[in-house]
């Protein structure tokens, strides 16, 4: 059934938008476009075929930088199709327009994946998918997305790059021996957010690159983050906000943190199949400058900053 509904996708996706590619219509034609966009991709293409590594244009108006550009981003996953050969300006456009309705289909895929992550069956899936390809302005402002589309994956990527870490949470089980080493002191009758959702909440927040407590209170309605806390993206309960957040992060005492150490240690030491003859730790600092009358924060002559210098730990010959 899975693989019927992502079939039907993609025919719907053909249909709809092959009539407009036999017409060898443009998405955003434009001056900008043209005079900008067509040289910048057919210089990295030629400087690319070369062999160079086209990180800066000098020769492009005052200087480009290409690395700012999206479609060249290091964090763009299909980057690569930047460096294909797009030829003269007017060919790059028909490029873009091919790599602007390759972001679509991502983006109509993704969407799909999305609901299913949500438990809606697959041919519901399926339709709501289909609705923004079937509306009949998408031209008018997919025009925009020749710019843009190199943004238009990156929540749905992050979307399951989050589901990708639930799934392998539920491998290692960090935050389940992490709940077994707190004492959670609060009346169950008026609790909303166990620990084991908050703890949840925060690491993945963290690991997905929103480590201020104050994104709790943009994040807690986030429909992908709702659903790696296994909770319905949509009509599910919103997560913890900042308050609660800081609350259970200032609530363990020493022993609690002492015991989170021993967590630590144990779902290390459960990563080998077979115990290490020997395990060399690695331990080293790492500078991270403060601006503002950040807590914790001191001045460190050797970076002659005021920073934070977190240790980083880790074992020597296996690199975990």
């Amino acid at each position: 059934m899975e693989a019927f509904a992502i079939l039907a996708l993609a025919i719907t996706f053909l249909l709809r938008y092959t009539p407009f590619l036999a017409s060898h219509l443009l998405f955003g034609p434009f001056l900008d476009n043209v005079h900008i966009y067509g040289p910048i991709f057919s210089e990295v293409s030629r400087l690319a075929s070369s062999g160079d590594v086209p990180y800066y244009l000098p020769n492009i108006g005052t200087g480009f930088p290409v690395f700012e550009s999206p479609h060249f981003c290091i964090l763009y996953p299909f980057y690569f199709l930047g460096l294909i050969n797009y030829g003269g300006p007017l060919n790059s456009l028909y490029t873009l327009t091919y790599l602007t309705l390759f972001h679509l289909f991502i983006f109509y895929v993704n969407l799909y994946v999305l609901l299913r992550c949500g438990t809606v069956p697959p041919w519901a899936a399926y339709i709501g998918a289909s609705v923004g390809m079937l509306a009949r302005n998408t031209e008018l402002y997919a025009s925009w997305i020749t710019i843009t589309a190199s943004y238009a994956w990156l929540p749905l990527v992050l979307a399951g790059g989050v589901l990708l870490l639930r799934e392998i949470e539920a491998q290692v089980g960090i935050i389940g021996r992490f709940v077994a080493a707190l004492n959670d002191p609060r009346d169950p009758r008026y609790i909303d957010h166990s620990y084991e959702d908050v703890l949840r909440q925060r690491l993945f927040q963290i690991s997905c690159g929103y480590e201020d407590a104050n994104d709790c209170n943009t994040l807690r309605s986030d429909p992908a983050l709702k659903v790696a806390c296994d909770r319905f993206p949509i009509v599910g309960k919103d997560l913890a906000s900042q308050p609660t957040m800081s609350r259970a992060e200032n609530a363990p005492r020493r022993s609690e943190l002492y015991r989170m150490g021993k967590a630590l240690c144990d779902t290390f030491l459960a990563s080998y199949d077979r115990p290490p003859k020997a395990i060399l730790l690695a331990i080293d600092d790492t500078e991270d400058e403060v601006h503002g009358a950040q807590q914790q924060a001191l001045f460190n002559g050797y970076y002659d900053a005021y920073c934070s210098l977190p240790l980083h730990i880790y074992e020597g010959q296996s690199g975990k």
